[in-house]
């Protein structure tokens, strides 16, 4: 057993633009684009932020729901049930003075290569509608 030196609690969300780690690239046209969650994303929360909105939507082809799992830090901040039916926006609060880190787990996740004649070999959780700091 070694001791390695690790990175800061701030580590990976260099890089990531103030927004969402755990999310592919935007991909599709100038007017239909879209994002796609892995099965967890987080972001940071700022010092002093009161709420956390992000809007996500449930495009899997089978039409299952999906289960989010919202914890800010080690506490658990909630959940819901996403429908295939359509953009829902949810909101975390309050949130720690300190600010901290919000993630959220999605359950079910898929494989669209899986089953279909696909060849994308990405785990996918939900679509991501929404950019960190709107509807604060």
């Amino acid at each position: 057993l070694a001791a390695v030196p690790s990175f800061g609690p701030d580590a990976p969300f260099r890089g990531s633009g103030g927004g969402w780690i755990g999310v592919y690239p935007p991909e599709g046209s100038a007017g239909a684009r879209r994002q796609w969650t892995g099965g967890r994303i987080s972001r940071r929360l700022a010092a002093g932020e009161g709420e956390s909105r992000v809007t996500l939507e449930n495009v899997r082809p089978d039409g299952r729901p999906v289960l989010a799992t919202f914890r800010v830090g080690d506490a658990p901040a909630g959940s819901a049930i996403l429908p295939a039916d359509g953009p829902r926006t949810l909101a975390v609060r309050p949130l720690p003075r300190a600010g901290g880190v919000l993630t959220i787990t999605f359950s079910l996740v898929f494989v669209p290569a899986e089953g279909s004649a696909s060849r994308d070999r990405r785990t996918l959780g939900v679509l991501l509608r929404s950019r960190p700091g709107e509807g604060r």
